[in-house]
């Protein structure tokens, strides 16, 4: 019984200890846009639409829309996908980015998926993600609107 109970505790344990080990930083700590990713990866355009479209007496920029293409469109799909937040049990301040701009992705006519741009932040489903990458998109959109002179 001795030798059994030798054996078989470290045996459970160890075992323990390994799966315990494996874990997926996405599942533990972060959570990703994933499935937004899997939607928007076949779009072969982003239209960029004003979050105050429909807001009465805003401004000029508004109206503003353009598209994004080919090699830009790829990069901002990339970085997209590579988004992180703290996930479900780590605390977050929400910020109080204001966000001015909508991408929407496209496959032809068929919106596939939107996300809302700030500063440096995009907002996808909700969870707000520090994208300091896309930082210049918005600069570019911005002074192209006339929102930034």
């Amino acid at each position: 019984m001795k030798t059994l109970f030798t054996i078989t505790v470290p045996a459970l344990l160890a075992i323990v200890i390994l799966i315990g080990c494996k874990s997926d930083p996405d599942f533990i700590g972060y959570s990703t846009p994933a499935h937004l990713v899997s939607q928007i990866e076949p779009a072969d355009h982003i239209i960029v639409v004003s979050a105050f479209r429909n807001a009465p007496g805003v401004s000029h920029f508004a109206s503003f829309t353009t598209t994004i293409k080919g090699k830009e469109m790829n990069s901002i799909i990339r970085t997209i996908s590579s988004l992180r937040a703290p996930g479900y049990g780590v605390p977050t301040n929400p910020s109080d980015c204001a966000y001015e701009w909508e991408l929407q992705f496209y496959r032809g006519t068929k919106m596939l998926g939107s996300v809302d741009l700030g500063y440096c932040l995009v907002r996808c489903d909700g969870v707000e993600y520090h994208a300091p990458a896309l930082k210049s998109l918005w600069h570019r959109i911005a002074r192209e609107s006339g929102e930034e002179d």
